[in-house]
This record gives C-alpha cells, sequence and structure tokens, in this order.
C-alpha cells in the first residue's frame, strides 16, 4: 500500500458479489473515501480468483453465496496462492455453517450487510492493516465456538483440541465487543487537520493522518477500548472503566509527543475530552447526554491537552497516579448545570502509570 516513493498509497479493494446492486453500492460507498480506491469487480467467486491475480488488490470484498465458485473456496485459493491479500466476508448470512469454515479458510474480517457505509470503510481499513474485524453477532458466535472448545472435558487439553483461528478470532472479538452499562468515552480531535491539507497537499497530509491513526489506534487496542466511530481526524471511543480510558489517553499524547520532538515541521497535536456516564447503544453507535458532553470538553481543549469531567476524575479516585490541573467551573453549551473541568497533567506524572 505504498505508491513507487515509498509513501502510503491508497488501500486497493476487489469487490466480489453476484448482485450488480450489492456491486455498485458498494463501489459507492467505500469511493467516498480518499483513502480507498475501488480497482475492480467480480460477479462470483471464480472471477474473483482471477482477477486477484490481474489487479493484485490489498483487499477482497467477498460474498459467500455465488455461482461457479462460492466465497469459501474462492477465499480458500486466494489465501493460498496470495497469502498478503485480506479477504473481510461481506453478506447476508449468519449462519454457523457459513462463519467458521470461512474464518478456518483465511477470511481477516466477518461482516452482514446491515452495515453502514462507514463501517465497511474502516473494516476495510482494518483488514488491510493485518487485524480482524467481525460483526457483533458473529462476534457473539465465535466466543461462543471458543468457549464450548475450551470447556474442560476429557482430553482437552491435548494438542490440536483447540484450533488456533478459534483462540485468535475469539480473543479479537472479546476485544471488539461493545462494553454495556455505564461507560467512560474518549473523544479526540487532530488540531488544525485542514490546515494540514492546504499546506502539505492530499497525499503528503492523508500520510500525515495515517500515522496519526496508527498511533491512536495502539493505545485504543493496548487500553481495551472499543472504537465507536473515526471521524476522519479523530476518534469515538468507549471504555468498561475510566481507568482504562485514561491509559489510552495518556499513552497517546506521550507517544505524539515523542512523535512531534522528532518531527518539529510537521507536529500532530492532539486534543482529548473524557467523560463517563450512562450510554445509549444503538447498533454501532453510541448516544446521550454522555456521550456529547464528552464532546463538548473536548472541544474546550487545546492540541496535547486531556480534558475531563468531574465525574470521569472521581470515578478514577485514590487508584490512579495521574496529576490534575483544576480548570474551575465552565459554562458548557447545551448543559444547564455549569461543570467543573480538570486538566489530566500527564507530563507531570510521566514517572507513574494512569
Amino acid at each position: 500500500m505504498q505508491d513507487e516513493q515509498g509513501r502510503p498509497g491508497r488501500i486497493r479493494i476487489l469487490i466480489t458479489d453476484d448482485h450488480t446492486l450489492m456491486r455498485e453500492a458498494a463501489r459507492q460507498a467505500l469511493t467516498l473515501h480518499p483513502d480507498l480506491e475501488v480497482v475492480g469487480e467480480a460477479a462470483d467467486g471464480l472471477e474473483a480468483v482471477r482477477r486477484v491475480e490481474e489487479l493484485h488488490p490489498d483487499v477482497v470484498v467477498m460474498d459467500i453465496e455465488m455461482p461457479r465458485m462460492n466465497g469459501l473456496e474462492a477465499t480458500r485459493r486466494i489465501k493460498a496462492s496470495h497469502p498478503e491479500v485480506a479477504v473481510l466476508v461481506l453478506t447476508g448470512s449468519g449462519d454457523d455453517r457459513s462463519v467458521f469454515p470461512i474464518l478456518e479458510a483465511g477470511a481477516a474480517g466477518y461482516l452482514l450487510k446491515s452495515v453502514r457505509s462507514s463501517e465497511l470503510a474502516e473494516a476495510v481499513r482494518v483488514v488491510a492493516r493485518g487485524e480482524s474485524v467481525l460483526h457483533p453477532s458473529i462476534a457473539r458466535k465465535v466466543l461462543t465456538q471458543f468457549a464450548a472448545r475450551v470447556a474442560p472435558v476429557p482430553g482437552a487439553a491435548e494438542e490440536g483440541s483447540v484450533p488456533l483461528w478459534a483462540q485468535a478470532e475469539g480473543e479479537k472479538a472479546a476485544r471488539r465487543l461493545a462494553p454495556e452499562g455505564t461507560v467512560s468515552i474518549l473523544f479526540t480531535d487532530l488540531e488544525g487537520s485542514t490546515a494540514l491539507f492546504q499546506a502539505l497537499g492530499d497525499e503528503r497530509a492523508r500520510g500525515l493522518l495515517r500515522t496519526h491513526d496508527q498511533m491512536v489506534r495502539r493505545w485504543i487496542a493496548q487500553a481495551g477500548g472499543y472504537e465507536v466511530k473515526h471521524t476522519g481526524d479523530g476518534f469515538l471511543v468507549v471504555f468498561s472503566g475510566a481507568r482504562k480510558a485514561l491509559e489510552c489517553a495518556v499513552g497517546a499524547q506521550r507517544e505524539l509527543e515523542t512523535y512531534n520532538r522528532e518531527h518539529p515541521e510537521t507536529p500532530l497535536r492532539v486534543r482529548m475530552g473524557l467523560n463517563a456516564g450512562e450510554a445509549l447503544k444503538e447498533e454501532q453507535d453510541f448516544f446521550g447526554t454522555a456521550v456529547i458532553l464528552a464532546a463538548k470538553i473536548m472541544e474546550r481543549a487545546r492540541g496535547g491537552q486531556v480534558l475531563v469531567s468531574e465525574l470521569f476524575r472521581r470515578l478514577l479516585g485514590s487508584t490512579t497516579t495521574a496529576e490534575y490541573l483544576d480548570l474551575g467551573r465552565h459554562k458548557v453549551a447545551g448543559f444547564d448545570k455549569v461543570q467543573h473541568l480538570y486538566e489530566v497533567d500527564w507530563r507531570a506524572s510521566r514517572q507513574g502509570q494512569p
């Protein structure tokens, strides 16, 4: 995924589906994103295998039920001859008979056709990075199957009793399941992203955005966060606990600071806002007052700052070594109650871990 000069290039995608309408819809959804390029289409698995040889895509978006050759057999052949190509299943079926065989065949992701276009685009990016992504209903199936296969039964400890794919996919699926109940909410935003494109041009600016995304996502994954959405120059992430959310924010800021020292000509300054509370979950998105307040807190921050609400600070209590700067009480648009805000002094607490 690099151009001839070694710069980050667009992700090359081959869409495989026997329905013309679905191929056209997927193409339209993906071409809205400047970092994604649909290089071709295939109407069945046999054509997909042939087109992979011709087009050398990074990702194949693959349906399962198709004439001549289905997606399962096509995935097996593609992974056998081109293991570097990621296969992302996009299908209408979540049947066990479809899910597990195609994951065993090497598919890196499994989505249902009910996903939003933005979720499809993000899934393409995930599998292109060599990671896995599963639709929530599919993740539950994988976890259930994984739990059943590791149940303490005679002979369960024998070599080969739990396939490696089940272990890996079960663990990854668990990390990607959205937390329930009271959550900690992180909003991030890359300051001055529009100016970057104007000053550096589209290609170079897009490369910097990818660097930013990789650093922040590394900390989201390490802290066990659930990425709700990618806003283009920022993220909405939820965590099961406040400590995990703070670990992500502080870790990302420290890595960004190191990057900025090494690249003073193109610094990446990210502002962050943290809040906690009950959030309404609808499909793969989160809504509600707690989410809105987190966004408003982030908007008050400057690049390099992490601002938190009073509730978030109280939830952490004395279990963290992080230090705070009291910013006082602020009137936040849309909220009747005045909000007490704090800045995480993550540089001062560098010796300890949040």
